[in-house]
């Protein structure tokens, strides 16, 4: 019979380029099961094809000698071996998009009906159970060929009814990919044994993988361009699979410090190159694990339910070799760190907690030395607390219940309170009292920063006009302003407006900015601030040493008024090292004809000390604590009338 190839010619055509776009979008990268499964079923389908194509060339010479028949015998012989292999891999794959680990029985029993096709395919070239070749040199299928079809077409029901069944696992689109691939399947081979010339049924396979690559595979959305290994997503999925179907698991995460990756100081593309050496190295540790880079410091390796790991060593193993260096060219690197060990469902069943194990690791404040940690040990209601200050915030916002105080400023040349700093507090009737170093990165992230830096620049004018501060001697009032807020292209001619609303004069108003928003938005920043400072609004640049000051803010930024951080007050009067570059960055700010405020102020000695250098303004518990309105002026009140 003569057979139309074009669809065959087709078929390898399209699954060669899946299968290469395959292989370079999965380069180096520790496939997961579901992967693996995946390639494998390209693989075979790719040598179906092959090899049904070789077959058709060789019934042409069929009659030419008992070599060629031999060779077409062995060619339909491994045809079908892998013809029959690739429907139990599909039925295989849907288990794996599941992350259900079975037992050894229940694996057994997915693998028995391949008995059936293996017995017929090897009784084939003596008996013909499944094809033969005639003294014509004519290829006929055998007797058992519905067999053959009924054992693929179980595989594939089964697929469908393990997808259905898990239809709260699967979403939508794969569950879809799945009955297509059925389909598909089903369709060309009925179609075929009608039109048997028609050779239509590798074609359609080729589509149905070609749906599950762009459906489901979807490697660049799981891929971590950095370093080839599962993303976030994917790991985050990865463990929401896990949780659903109530299947064990352990997580592993290696957070790196992000000092020891030295980002500052060679840059980005050797930071790369760092954790590319530490992929590499976490994926030569075992084929059974699978590896995600979920943050840029952060890896996370996912144990099955059963395997051969001893956990214990394992970890002092990873331990051990972070003591060790990396050789990046002729710098040894040493990528100190901390390990977790997590089991789900033990430790937590739900993937918030897992997420926030994440983030407690990568802010966690006490020096990384490569320790071993226990989730068991850690508080995995972060991401709920988080959620939680979220809604305090949204009812501020709505019911306005935020309220602003005041920490007085000292003058030490006028030997009295002159300035307050405005400071916001959150007092939830749920949660109580919320810190404001938790709720304002809260709300910088989830941009609700703008109505609440909103109703603290309303709060103070009105403060001010309501109050008359200029007759307590009080000149200006700080307040501080976000990242957000400075980025803001209309920030000058809205905080004019306010003052003019409120009838203020803007030198009464100074606008504190920390290092953060004047690296985000310089540019912006600069237009905002030359036109506030030429209407006699003035500016603090806050929070001055800590991290990486920069003097070139203070230079190039028209700054009345620098605000040293309590910590490097504190640390001036430990040692004499401190002290010394400390009366140092005092002297360089005063030559550049700017204000100092020293914050931190707890004790005489301190404030005597630091007037004695000439700062001009000091601000600290030993004056005051922060304290709402009506207690600021009964304070301001009470310093007017000391007796």
């Amino acid at each position: 019979m003569n057979y139309n190839m074009s669809y065959n010619y087709c078929a390898l055509l399209l699954t060669s380029i899946i299968f290469i776009l395959y292989l370079r979008k999965y380069k180096n990268v520790t496939l997961a099961k579901q992967n693996k499964t995946y390639r494998k079923m390209l693989l075979l389908h790719l040598m179906t094809i092959i090899l049904g194509i070789v077959m058709y060339l060789l019934f042409a010479h069929a009659s030419q000698g008992i070599l060629v028949r031999i060779m077409l015998i062995l060619c339909a012989f491994f045809f079908y071996v892998t013809h029959s292999i690739i429907p139990y891999l599909f039925a295989c794959y849907s288990t794996a998009l599941t992350s259900v680990a079975f037992s050894t029985r229940t694996s057994f029993l997915l693998k028995l009906p391949l008995v059936i096709p293996t017995l017929l395919i090897l009784l084939s070239p003596w008996k013909g159970c499944l094809f033969y070749i005639d003294e014509n040199c004519i290829f006929h299928r055998g007797p058992f060929m519905p067999v053959f079809h009924l054992v693929s077409l179980g595989y594939l029901c089964y697929a469908c009814i393990y997808a259905h069944h898990f239809r709260h696992v699967l979403k939508l689109s794969k569950r879809v990919s799945l009955y297509g691939f059925v389909i598909f399947s089903v369709l060309p081979v009925i179609i075929q044994h009608i039109i048997p010339s028609l050779a239509l049924s590798k074609y359609g396979i080729s589509l149905c993988l070609l749906l599950i690559y762009l459906k489901i595979e979807r490697p660049e959305e799981s891929l971590d361009s950095t370093t080839g290994l599962f993303n976030q997503h994917a790991f985050l999925h990865a463990c929401k699979l896990r949780l659903k179907t109530q299947t064990k698991f352990e997580i592993i995460f290696i957070t790196l410090d992000y000092k020891s990756l030295n980002h500052q100081i060679f840059g980005s593309p050797y930071t790369k190159r760092i954790l590319k050496m530490f992929a590499s190295y976490l994926q030569q540790l075992s084929s059974m694990i699978s590896i995600y880079h979920v943050t840029e410091r952060t890896f996370a390796l996912i144990l099955p339910q059963k395997h051969s790991i001893t956990v214990p060593a394992f970890l002092m193993q990873v331990k051990e070799r972070l003591a060790e260096p990396f050789r990046y060219g002729v710098t040894d690197v040493f990528l100190n760190g901390i390990i977790c060990y997590m089991q789900c469902p033990e430790d937590t069943d739900k993937l918030a907690y897992i997420s926030s194990c994440i983030e407690l690791l990568e802010n966690k404040k006490t020096a990384y030395n490569n320790e071993i940690i226990y989730a068991k040990d850690l508080n995995l209601n972060f991401s709920e607390r988080r959620t939680q200050v979220e809604l305090a915030l949204q009812r501020a916002i709505k019911c306005r219940t935020f309220e602003v105080y005041y920490q007085p400023i000292f003058s030490t040349k006028d030997q009295r309170i002159v300035s307050a700093e405005a400071l916001l507090r959150l007092n939830d009737p749920i949660l109580g009292f919320i810190p404001p170093d938790e709720f304002i990165p809260i709300a910088e992230e989830t941009g609700m920063i703008i109505e609440i830096g909103d109703f603290v620049l309303h709060s103070v004018c009105q403060f001010i006009k309501e109050n008359n501060l200029p007759q307590y001697d009080i000149q200006f009032i700080e307040i501080n302003l976000s990242v957000i807020q400075c980025m803001q292209l209309n920030m000058a001619e809205y905080i004019l407006q306010l003052t003019e609303e409120y009838g203020l004069s803007p030198s009464q108003i100074n606008l504190e900015i920390t290092e953060t928003a004047a690296s985000d938005s310089p540019k912006m920043l600069q237009i905002n601030m030359n036109t506030l400072v030429n209407s006699a609004v003035t500016f603090s640049l806050d929070d001055y040493g800590t991290g990486y000051s920069n003097v070139a803010y203070i230079m190039e930024l028209p700054f009345h008024m620098i605000k040293l951080d309590k910590s490097m007050v504190w640390s001036s009067f430990e040692n004499s090292r401190a002290s010394i570059a400390f009366e140092s960055t005092v002297a360089m700010i005063q030559k550049l004809g700017m204000h100092i405020v020293a914050e931190g102020v707890e004790t005489y000695d301190q404030a005597d000390f630091l007037t004695s250098l000439g700062i001009e303004y000091l601000q600290g518990f030993y004056f005051a604590k922060p304290m709402p309105a009506k207690k600021f002026i009964q304070y301001l009140i009470a310093q007017q009338n000391p007796d």
